[in-house]
């Protein structure tokens, strides 16, 4: 119920708040004033990758430590759906893909149910996406982008964090000089 609740609550945001406005355009204006620019990020072909990263338990992901390794390969595509390349077997439009051989795809959110908010570091900002796919009924994925702040990092290399557990929402980190 809690979950229904906070995916109405962002969708009633994307529509009234204009968040959504704010993540086609791919810019975020902080309430000091400050406006993140990351459509320098939106190019014409996604940030694809493979990444090892640890199974904790109930298939959880980590990239920290664990049981045991599983090879995911990441689709990651800024402020935007589109169709994944990296699986025939992605059912669902969305912003990030990812395809390892025990889950098959995952879509971790859509970029139409999305809001931007300031990083908890206030290293930069976050794009918090909803409505990925199917779990059961009512529950979906959904993941956070950090894009933090690094004035060094002209081609940003994405990686997944990690999924936390009990929400199926996954963490990823894009380190750029557009969130500074």
């Amino acid at each position: 119920m809690m979950r229904t609740v906070a995916f109405l609550l962002a969708v009633f945001c994307a529509a009234v708040c204009g968040y959504g406005k704010d993540v086609r355009q791919c810019k975020y204006t902080d309430a000091s004033g400050k406006t993140y620019d990351l459509s320098p990020l939106v190019s014409t072909k996604p940030f694809i990758w493979t990444q090892t990263l640890y199974v904790i338990s109930n298939n959880k992901w980590d990239n920290l430590a664990a049981d045991d390794t599983m090879n995911v390969t990441i689709q990651l595509s800024v402020c935007r759906n589109e169709r994944s390349m990296i699986s025939n077997n992605c059912s669902t439009n969305g912003s990030i893909y990812t395809v390892d051989k025990s889950n098959g795809c995952i879509t971790w959110g859509d970029a139409e149910v999305a809001a931007f908010d300031q990083n908890p570091y206030k290293d930069g900002v976050f794009l918090q996406m909803f409505h990925g796919s199917v779990i059961d009924h009512p529950t979906k994925y959904s993941s956070n982008v950090y894009f933090v702040c690094n004035p060094k990092v002209d081609v940003p290399k994405p990686v997944m964090e990690h999924v936390k557990v009990g929400t199926n929402q996954a963490h990823f980190k894009v380190e750029t000089k557009y969130a500074c």
